[in-house]
């Protein structure tokens, strides 16, 4: 990795007990810092997750630095520190934002130039969250994960993954042993397995619904993914149509009580390519497909329920009970 020359020093002055710079300005120059996880909304305190990525020369790619590198968190609420040190190239901070804030995660070199920053905008404290007079009092978040209004795309997960990558495949999916899968080769998961003919050496564990620490709306939004029988339930009790909302194509449901919900076309990630954006919009579920002994699918939503493979990137919408 490059710009470590001030390595020893940020070593014998940043200790991992006080988690400060001894009044210095950063000594390293990694590449990028990107935000991964939480989004708390206002007056609500939740841990924000940061990656710190450094330029690998030699294989000449980004990969998450090897070194304790410290990000200096700003905002104008509560944070639990000022400073935060990578462990493996991830970095956490709890933050209580006031309204409208924004936490930096910056990276700083010797004279104190800002290197590189991310931003994380604080989560609506209303408005996040629309009723539509379910059966099952169940709220559906107004916009996708990652997304900043209802028209907007968001994040794109692999199932069972909470963080957006470059690409979507088999070898870069968590759960896959094997990145040489392919539809005749078997034997590969690793997690979320209910049949051993796809599991890792006859792996199974049957779980059929994510696990918090793999929701990604848990992760970045708050609530939850919908299950499958969540989604059937917005689907026999809402009206459904295909809408143009601010310029972008999407699904409406209407509910009894008149409040509505607006999913866009958001198209999807396979392999390092982006798909059918405007046309065609998919939405994982929580749930494991089970039918056909083929845990290589899950459960999501495109104009009604169906099954995709679990690598590629869709979108995510989160839920909560009332």
């Amino acid at each position: 990795s490059r710009n470590h020359i001030f390595f020893g020093y940020e070593v014998d002055n940043v200790s991992t007990d006080r988690l400060t710079v001894a009044n210095r300005k950063l000594y390293h120059s990694p590449k990028r810092v990107e935000h991964l996880s939480g989004r708390p909304a206002s007056g609500q305190t939740q841990q924000v997750s940061f990656r710190v990525y450094d330029q690998n020369y030699l294989f000449n790619q980004e990969q998450p630095t090897p070194f304790p590198q410290v990000v200096k968190f700003e905002a104008d609420g509560q944070l639990s520190s000022e400073y935060g040190l990578a462990a493996g190239g991830t970095v956490s901070v709890s933050w209580t934002p006031n309204d409208n804030d924004i936490l930096y995660a910056k990276l700083y070199d010797i004279n104190g130039n800002v290197l590189a920053q991310d931003t994380v905008h604080a989560g609506e404290s209303s408005g996040d969250w629309v009723d539509l007079g379910l059966p099952s009092g169940l709220l559906w978040a107004t916009r996708n994960v990652g997304a900043t209004s209802p028209e907007d795309y968001g994040d794109y997960f692999a199932w069972g993954e909470t963080q957006p990558k470059e690409v979507y495949d088999w070898s870069t999916y968590i759960y896959c042993n094997d990145g040489n899968y392919s539809p005749t080769y078997y034997g590969t998961l690793t997690k979320y397995c209910d049949y051993p003919g796809c599991g890792y050496y006859d792996f199974t564990d049957n779980l059929t619904i994510l696990q918090p620490s793999d929701d990604a709306a848990t992760a970045n939004y708050g609530g939850r993914m919908p299950t499958q029988a969540d989604w059937q339930e917005l689907i026999d009790n809402t009206t459904i149509q295909l809408q143009t909302q601010n310029g972008v194509n999407g699904i409406i449901f209407t509910g009894s009580n008149d409040n509505s919900l607006f999913l866009p076309l958001a198209g999807y990630h396979y392999f390092d390519g982006f798909l059918q954006d405007g046309i065609v919009g998919y939405y994982w579920s929580s749930s494991l497909y089970t039918d056909q002994m083929n845990p290589y699918h899950a459960w999501c939503f495109s104009f009604g329920l169906g099954s995709r493979e679990r690598f590629i990137g869709h979108s995510v919408r989160a839920v909560r009970q009332n």
